[in-house]
């Protein structure tokens, strides 16, 4: 038998979701049966798989110590890469993301992602302890696309990742891109085209299954154009997708254009209208240069000043 005292970080989720990063080699069936006969129980009584643990509640497993090792995968090593901070407080982080780095790890091969940087970070800092932590780990509330750079938003503990998941439903959180397109863009444009993602392609195409928004300003316009792309909804190649309906597809994008130097996509700006918790950031607006790469590449087709226009 084991005990396990759930804490800020464990507390506010559903019991049979907290066994299952507990004790994720168990499987389902397997918890809620050891639930159903009191194998597992809550502050010594039986609990069911939907209650929500609270901080203090006290968890017993009654497995063997053997069963117990099998089914607690240890937690990995966390190996990254420096990051470049722009903004940090004791909740969150944001992280300037570069072109060419995975937000997550790919589930078709191990690599160097800005999740593993994020948490590296944190252990080097102190603000985070794998050891200590049983079911969480630091996390980004927004994802931007390998060839996408800018902004990344981390959640430094469960509480915090919960009010940001829930400030980005709530459209709270403002995100602006700059799209560097081919064609004369002119008037602002406000797109809702729904999209369908074809998995084995990772690809966004016509269809209803997805609903999207985005708003669309032009920058510069001129044979080639810097269009602002305000991010309503968050869904998979959303703003290559919507100019690429439009008739304005991103250079360089392999995928929605025609390929050409590299995705010119970058997250230049969040801007926050947080209430409750995060009231305190309520107006704060952050941002991120024009990587290198793609600062050349601007100046080629907008003119050496274009900066002088943004």
């Amino acid at each position: 038998m084991k005990e396990f005292r759930i804490d800020r970080n464990d507390a506010d989720q559903r019991l049979d979701r907290y066994l299952a990063k507990l004790l994720p080699g168990a499987g389902k069936g397997l918890l809620q049966k050891s639930l159903r006969k009191k194998n597992i129980t809550v502050n010594g009584k039986k609990a069911s798989p939907q209650d929500m643990v609270q901080e203090g509640d006290l968890v017993k497993v009654f497995f063997s110590d053997e069963t117990l090792d099998k089914f607690m995968r240890d937690r990995k090593k966390f190996v990254g890469q420096g990051v470049k901070v722009l903004y940090e407080d004791d909740n969150l982080i944001l992280l300037d993301k570069p072109l060419g780095r995975l937000t997550h790890s790919s589930k078709d091969c191990r690599e160097g992602n800005m999740v593993d940087d994020l948490v590296a970070y944190l252990i080097q800092k102190g603000d985070y302890n794998p050891r200590l932590e049983r079911t969480f780990t630091p996390a980004f509330c927004n994802r931007l696309d390998r060839n996408t750079s800018g902004i990344l938003i981390g959640a430094k503990n469960a509480q915090a990742l919960r009010l940001l998941n829930q400030a980005m439903q709530d459209r709270e959180i403002e995100k602006h891109y700059y799209a560097l397109v081919r064609g004369t863009f002119k008037d602002q444009t406000r797109v809702t085209k729904s999209g369908r993602k074809i998995q084995e392609k990772n690809k966004m195409v016509a269809g209803d299954d997805l609903a999207m928004e985005t708003i669309f300003s032009p920058v510069i316009s001129g044979d080639y154009s810097l269009v602002d792309a305000n991010l309503l909804t968050g869904k998979t190649h959303q703003i290559r997708y919507h100019l690429q309906s439009l008739g304005f597809p991103i250079l360089g994008d392999k995928k929605y254009g025609d390929g050409g130097q590299g995705q010119w996509l970058h997250n230049y700006q969040v801007i926050f209208h947080t209430k409750g918790d995060l009231a305190y950031l309520k107006d704060r607006v952050f941002t991120s240069p024009i990587p290198e790469k793609l600062d050349r590449i601007a100046r080629d087709y907008l003119g050496q000043d274009y900066k002088e226009k943004l």
